[in-house]
């Protein structure tokens, strides 16, 4: 009887070994998943910001040799005149 007794036992804690390793790797603290979310939706904030200002760096340095050059034409042609 002893050993069917032993047996049940480690069979037991085999059992419990195995729900608390899961509960601990499953389990997350609120806290730290609010900061996970707080993160994300800063980095997408600041990425977007990011990426907006490049395109109006980018759309003002595309127009900016056109208009300059449109600018020295009609200055010249007035000088001219």
């Amino acid at each position: 009887m002893s050993k069917s007794t032993t047996t049940e036992k480690s069979a037991r804690r085999r059992a419990q070994t195995k729900v608390s390793l899961s509960e601990k790797f499953t389990t997350v603290k609120t806290i730290y998943a609010r900061a996970v979310l707080l993160l994300i939706t800063l980095n997408f904030a600041f990425t977007g910001y990011a990426v907006y200002s490049l395109t109006q760096i980018q759309t003002e340095m595309m127009s900016t040799p056109a208009d300059v050059t449109l600018k020295e034409v009609i200055a010249q042609s007035s000088t001219t005149e």
